[in-house]
């Protein structure tokens, strides 16, 4: 099987590649960190880089938590990898950063403190400990058959079973391809 990566064809396709090393993944990054990330933290181990970057807690930009401009450039970069490898006709944007902080905004908004959101959601989670000094990532994505949304949740959790950071997202209408994606 061969493991050379999909999108620039060069090196081991892993997480690290994948999401950091990747030449299309390193200009998502540059475009959505201009002057926000100091290019030493991409040379730390991966575990280290992203725990480094969901405890960071500066506001950016004046506007956006910094873990969840994180964590969401992290999803799109893994849907976009994704896409790319099951859709042929999919072409990345070249204005990658300004989808990721519009799609950050319509979050921030979507899950802002509002009196007509009174609905409680109880969610449970199975999981299982990752290694000592590891941190794992659980997602899950639903699908709504009556009117077609498609929605996805995470949680980031240490091996000491500790809450790193978590998201929720509203993706839409769609299919369950596509919720999966």
């Amino acid at each position: 099987m061969d493991t050379t990566c999909f999108r620039c064809k060069e090196g081991c396709e892993n997480f690290n590649h994948v999401l950091i090393e990747c030449s299309v993944s390193l200009k998502i990054w540059e475009d959505i960190c201009k002057g926000i990330i100091k290019t030493g933290h991409f040379n730390l181990e991966w575990c280290d880089w992203m725990l480094h970057n969901l405890r960071c807690n500066a506001m950016v930009i004046g506007r956006f938590p910094p873990y969840l401009l994180f964590a969401v450039t992290m999803w799109f970069i893994w849907k976009w990898r994704c896409k790319s490898v099951f859709d042929t006709n999919f072409k990345l944007l070249v204005c990658t950063g300004k989808i990721i902080t519009n799609f950050v905004d319509e979050w921030l908004k979507a899950n802002s403190d509002s009196e007509s959101k009174n609905e409680v959601t109880f969610f449970l989670i199975a999981r299982s400990s990752p290694e000592t000094e590891w941190a794992k990532l659980n997602v899950d994505e639903n699908l709504n058959l009556e009117p077609g949304t498609i929605s996805a949740r995470g949680v980031i959790r240490n091996h000491k079973k500790k809450w790193i950071g978590g998201f929720a997202l509203n993706r839409g209408i769609g299919s369950i391809i596509e919720a999966e994606l």
